[in-house]
């Protein structure tokens, strides 16, 4: 019957069923050609929809000539109101794909417009350009709450510092996150253009006892009690950066920074060349330890001349030469601070290195695809580069609770990142850890189960770390030495959590870390 229907029933029937249409849809973009090509992709896609509606109903459906189409303004969405271009009480929701675009990539225009949206605000130099969108849509959702937002957006914000500075600004409003599909590659066909690790996150005022439901990979959801800024199932409970670590224990740092060029830092070859021609200086040269060095055991040494009398120094013309070019590197810098270091051209730029005992040492930045960070404890003769970062008077114990699969969820939720990759930090990560509270008995437990990791990786002869902790390759000796590293960790937290639950352990350690973190306060 439907296929005899008149033509002049037939834009009746659309208005009747069709409920969204093209002139619903605001949208502001910076630049003309793009704003036309918005304009037309959503009359394709109501012309596809069409079709769709023409076949489910065996009537062809043709809006023609067009009767409305979608408000695209051409201009900046930093600068504009967005009520001018769409009034807010008539707006339900805010959708979007903003830039990408990190602060050392920011141009000067972009970098005063993020200024002009956080002009009420201090300390928000650290944040991703697309920290904007989110502000601008937070005041107009804090002033209309029920409107809701949506952003793809780069995962950059749901992690290390940015947390703090934008969700703390978000929160304040009374926002929530009421859903979120995590980290995933987003690329497209562009030539040699990369993926980039985007996260979609909705966000508002709840309203009423909304289901939240976070995405996981592989098409897993779950549904949550709450979604914390940083993606996970746990409390609103927004981590800050420290200077020095709780409950006393010993402080963490970057490694060595030479700012040399190159010129402090020997191959094998040019040490033992160096070394045969002049053999006084064997005790001039130190293991030298970078990120990379420390995952794949490649081999490099550097000249370290902190206890050496520059007289002696300047009596051997290779290593005279070396420091001269090492000066030449500093006064060539545009940093005053750099520059004033060429006074002192046979030291490192920055020195960091403990002169006794133990050190604990990890690469800034580990692989996604680990469960967890590798981490070595080596004596202070090596010399750890900026790459690294280093704990001094490195315990058993310590690297124990380090390794444990406790602290690597702390790292995987709180830690920045490069692009997926691990980013570890000393003041987010390190300095807020809230460690166990110290019994004997449990520090005995974690002090052998570390060990038993550190013999079960020597057994690997042959094997770097990076292959050891890959995922896929991890050898069972060390699988099962970490296990029974990360049960002796769980007791000493009290087993607060059922075991190999990472969202309930998460859950736990930021209650640990709020109620600490009261108490100093």
């Amino acid at each position: 019957m439907l296929k005899l229907l008149h033509e002049s029933h037939q834009m009746a029937l659309v208005d009747s069923l069709v409920k969204v249409k093209p002139g619903q849809f605001y949208g502001i973009e910076i630049e003309d050609f793009p704003c036309q090509v918005a304009q037309l992709s959503i009359l394709l896609m109501k012309h596809l929809m069409d079709r769709d509606l023409s076949d489910h109903f065996g009537v062809n459906i043709i809006d023609f000539p067009i009767r409305e189409n979608a408000n695209i303004v051409c201009g900046n969405a930093l600068r504009l109101d967005w009520n001018e271009v769409c009034p807010a009480e008539d707006l339900d929701f805010i959708i979007g794909n903003p830039p990408f675009i990190g602060t050392s990539y920011q141009s000067k225009e972009q970098k005063d417009d993020m200024a002009h949206v956080f002009k009420d605000y201090r300390k928000t130099g650290n944040l991703d350009f697309v920290a904007s969108w989110f502000q601008i849509a937070g005041v107009m959702i804090e002033n209309h709450p029920h409107i809701r937002a949506a952003f793809v957006s780069t995962n950059s914000i749901y992690q290390g510092e940015q947390v703090s500075t934008l969700w703390g600004v978000l929160l304040k409003k009374g926002i929530e996150i009421q859903f979120a599909y995590r980290t995933f590659k987003w690329s497209n066909e562009a030539k040699s253009k990369a993926a980039v690790h985007c996260v979609i996150a909705g966000f508002g005022i709840p309203l009423r006892n909304e289901v939240k439901t976070l995405y996981l990979s592989d098409g897993i959801s779950r549904v949550c009690a709450n979604i914390s800024p940083y993606l996970v199932d746990a409390p609103t409970i927004i981590v800050e950066p420290a200077n020095n670590p709780m409950s006393g224990y010993p402080p963490m740092s970057r490694g060595n920074q030479p700012t040399d060029g190159g010129f402090l830092i020997l191959s094998t070859d040019e040490k033992e060349q160096l070394i045969t021609e002049y053999p006084v200086t064997d005790a001039w040269i130190r293991r030298y330890m970078g990120g990379k060095d420390l995952l794949h055991e490649d081999i490099r040494w550097c000249l370290w001349l902190t206890d050496v009398d520059i007289r002696e120094i300047r009596k051997i013309p290779p290593v005279w030469s070396r420091i001269l070019k090492v000066k030449e590197t500093r006064l060539a810098s545009t940093k005053k601070a750099t520059q004033e270091k060429a006074n002192t051209p046979w030291l490192f730029d920055e020195i960091h290195q403990p002169s006794s005992g133990s050190v604990i040492a990890l690469p800034s930045v580990s692989s996604e695809n680990r469960e967890y960070v590798p981490m070595v404890l080596m004596d202070c003769h090596t010399i750890f580069m900026n790459k690294v970062y280093i704990v001094p008077d490195g315990t058993l114990y310590l690297l124990g609770l380090l390794l444990s699969s406790a602290h690597n969820a702390w790292i995987r939720t709180v830690a920045g990142r490069l692009k997926s990759d691990i980013n570890y930090s000393n003041t987010i990560v390190y300095n807020s850890y809230p460690w166990p509270e110290e019994q004997q008995s449990h520090i005995e437990a974690v002090k052998a189960a570390a060990q038993d990791v550190l013999s079960a990786r020597e057994t690997q002869i042959g094997w770097t770390l990076a292959q050891m902790y890959d995922l896929d390759m991890m050898p069972v000796a060390l699988r099962k030495a970490h296990t029974q590293l990360d049960r002796a960790v769980w007791e000493a937290y009290d087993r607060a959590w059922p075991i190999g639950d990472e969202s309930a352990c998460v859950a736990h350690l930021m209650k640990l870390y709020q109620a600490k973190v009261s108490r100093i306060c």
